[in-house]
C-alpha cells in the first residue's frame, strides 16, 4: 500500500482470487449497520487487500482492523507497512524495479519468452 494525502490506498500486490473487480457487487451485500455504527473489520484471508482498502476508504467508522492470511510473508509485509509506511513504499518500489530488471535480463538470455 502506498498512501499520501493526494492519492488513495490500493493493494500493493496482485493476488489470485483478488476481489478488486467485485467490489461494487460486494458493497451491495454489506450490512446496513456498517454505515451507522463503529465496528471492527476482520479479514481472515487478506491477500492483496482490495476489500480491506475499500472498507478503510469507504467507512470512517472502522475503529479496529484485524487481518490474517496463511502466507506468513504476506502478513509480514503488511506488518512492515503498518510500522513504517514511508519506508515500505520505497522498499516496494525498489523491489518492483529489481523484479522488472530481472525479467528483462532473463528475457535477454532466452530464459523467458
Amino acid at each position: 500500500m502506498i498512501y499520501n494525502n493526494h492519492s488513495t490506498a490500493k493493494p500493493f500486490i496482485k493476488w489470485v482470487g483478488g476481489k478488486g473487480q467485485l467490489l461494487k457487487q460486494l458493497e451491495q451485500q454489506l450490512p446496513h449497520e456498517l454505515y451507522n455504527e463503529d465496528f471492527t473489520y476482520v479479514e481472515p484471508f487478506v491477500g492483496g487487500g482490495a476489500m480491506l482498502f475499500f472498507i478503510l476508504q469507504k467507512f470512517h467508522n472502522v475503529k479496529r482492523v484485524i487481518i490474517n492470511d496463511i502466507n506468513r510473508n504476506l502478513t509480514e509485509a503488511y506488518r512492515v507497512i503498518k510500522q513504517k509506511p514511508e519506508g515500505a513504499g520505497l522498499s516496494l518500489e525498489a523491489h518492483r524495479t529489481a523484479v522488472s530488471a530481472n525479467r528483462g535480463l532473463r528475457r535477454a538470455k532466452g530464459i523467458l519468452p
